[in-house]
């Protein structure tokens, strides 16, 4: 290669070195901006918002630059955790710690839609916790967000956020049960009913005087696939099943009295029938002697 063109091309090379520093500089982060969590609930079925959930955010670590690269260094109170929090392995007892501490936290609630957001936020860790109960709706996992974050191989500052486990729908069921019987009868001490969904047995209670025949299952999944049934239903007695909304009516017949009023029923309208079908043959049988005569 000549001189000339060994000088060009090494002219090139440092015009690169020199540029490439430049190029890059949308993809260092700003620690000077301010940031954004912007977190909308919904449930994963229906995507129902969920409106008046409480959501307390908590700075677990600071954001700094290190080699060039976005690093994190965590409170002091929950260091040693760091590794299971990063996991979302985060227990009753890290939750306490943090609850406890010392660390920045801000504090919101949900509106119409759904929606809470928190501004003016130095870029770090937060862990999103849920510090409130709102009827009919699972509470959240606690979950981490980072600001910034990387989005189109870009820094981004205002971070929209979502649950990392879906949010469901809960109702409560109820089962009642009802002694089809005489007044002088006696019952049974307490019977056994099972709770099933898809036809698999999920819960079992007892029932009897002490909780006046009826249960409650509180705030659990919203199903059409749930049902009960009796468990060894007492000798001498029949079950049927009504629905009622979110209850379940559990009636026992003594004997069979509701089969017994059915046959006689049946019984009488055969008699009537055939009342009637021997009237008819006597009426037929007058007119064809008149016809004669």
């Amino acid at each position: 290669m000549k001189k000339s063109k060994l000088k060009y091309f090494l002219m090139i090379i440092m015009l690169m070195l020199n540029v490439l520093p430049v190029m890059a500089d949308d993809n260092v982060v700003d620690f000077t901006k301010k940031g954004t969590i912007a977190i909308s609930l919904s449930d994963s079925i229906e995507g129902t918002e969920v409106k008046g959930a409480a959501i307390t955010i908590y700075k677990v670590a600071d954001a700094y630059s290190k080699d060039s690269n976005l690093a994190f260094d965590y409170h002091s109170s929950v260091d040693k955790y760091k590794q299971d929090i990063e996991a979302g392995n985060i227990t009753s007892s890290v939750l306490d710690i943090i609850k406890n501490s010392d660390m920045v936290s801000k504090e919101g609630i949900t509106d119409g839609n759904g929606k809470v957001q928190f501004s003016n936020l130095d870029l770090g860790l937060y862990l999103v916790v849920q510090t409130n109960e709102v009827n009919g709706y699972s509470v959240i996992d606690p979950f981490l967000v980072m600001i910034p974050q990387v989005q189109d191989n870009s820094w981004v500052y205002d971070v929209e956020a979502t649950p990392k486990v879906d949010i469901i729908k809960l109702f409560d069921l109820t089962v009642i049960k009802v002694w089809n019987v005489s007044t002088d009868t006696e019952v049974p001490k307490e019977v056994v009913v099972e709770l099933l969904k898809d036809g698999e047995v999920i819960d079992t209670v007892k029932l009897n005087d002490g909780n006046g025949w009826t249960y409650s299952w509180r705030q659990i999944e919203k199903s059409d696939k749930y049902s009960v049934r009796e468990k060894d239903v007492p000798k001498g007695y029949t079950v049927s099943y009504r629905t009622e909304g979110n209850k379940f009516i559990v009636i026992n017949t003594k004997g069979l009295v509701q089969t017994g009023r059915q046959m006689w029923i049946i019984s009488l309208s055969a008699l009537v029938g055939l009342l009637f079908i021997v009237i008819g043959f006597i009426c037929d049988k007058r007119e064809r002697n008149e016809q004669n005569r």
